[in-house]
């Protein structure tokens, strides 16, 4: 699981919270702080309490933007599988449970899912899964405009 956070100390103990909270435990949790002067990574690390069967890694990075931060913890990453948080979003609690029966088939080799949308006391449901099915060509629906939401990846 990476983590890519910048300037998110605020947010990054919630997000770290979803992924220990959850049913089916990650093997490992990678953060990497792209360059924050906020406190992200001393943040992270009180999260490692958190956290029984996973380990969790925290890297520190110059800035260098979101893909780089996600390109150095896929560089990083020991898991046969890979999923992406970003450190201002939250997973609910069974989201790798529901997640992983679906990489069992080996053709299938990304999944992604609808998520909620909240902005305040805004919430907002996504249906990327009705964007994606309804492409005349999925893999171009994919590649050109992202169906997985900006914040919407899966494992």
């Amino acid at each position: 699981m990476i983590v890519p956070a910048y300037q998110a100390c605020d947010t990054i103990s919630r997000t770290l919270s979803s992924i220990a909270k959850q049913t089916v435990a990650p093997r490992e949790v990678i953060v990497i702080d792209d360059g924050s002067t906020d406190g992200t990574a001393v943040e992270a690390r009180k999260a490692l309490a958190l956290f029984e069967e996973t380990k969790l890694i925290v890297v520190e990075q110059p800035n260098r933007g979101a893909g780089a931060a996600r390109n150095h913890g896929v560089h990083l990453a020991r898991s046969e599988l890979l999923a992406f948080l970003d450190a201002d979003d939250e997973w609910l609690p069974t989201k790798i449970e529901k997640t992983l029966p679906h990489l069992d088939d080996p053709d299938i080799a990304l999944v992604g899912h609808d998520y909620t949308r909240v902005q305040g006391s805004i919430e907002q449901a996504v249906k990327c899964s009705a964007l994606f099915q309804s492409a005349a060509d999925t893999y171009a629906e994919l590649y050109r405009r992202g169906r997985f939401g900006a914040r919407g990846w899966g494992i």
